[in-house]
């Protein structure tokens, strides 16, 4: 009767044991799917942080190219007046958005 005990004690031990490494097999494969989720989400963000960070480098450095040559545009000694009447007559709008008004 010992030996049918014990055999009946392996048998619900080796259920449990295989049960047990069924759910513990799952929960692994889940949580590596996660992390593989997070890493794939963290390189998404790393790579449009780099795409906005070209962009902004790009309009910065047209900022300051405007910035840098913005007396030579604006000095007296370019100012055509005839250009300037010209292109008002084509554009009569500009005169009106220079005075702030339209």
């Amino acid at each position: 009767m010992g030996a049918v005990v014990a055999a009946i004690a392996a048998g619900v031990f080796g259920i449990a044991g295989a049960l047990t490494s069924i759910l513990v097999g799952r929960r692994q494969t889940t949580d590596q799917a996660a992390v593989e989720y997070g890493q794939r989400l963290r390189g998404q963000r790393q790579e449009a942080f780099a795409n906005y960070f070209k962009a902004w480098d790009k309009t910065h450095q047209q900022f300051e190219d405007i910035a840098e040559n913005i007396d030579e545009h604006t000095s007296r000694e370019n100012f055509d007046s005839d250009r300037y009447e010209q292109e008002v007559a084509e554009n009569p709008r500009r005169e009106r958005a220079g005075r702030g008004g339209a």
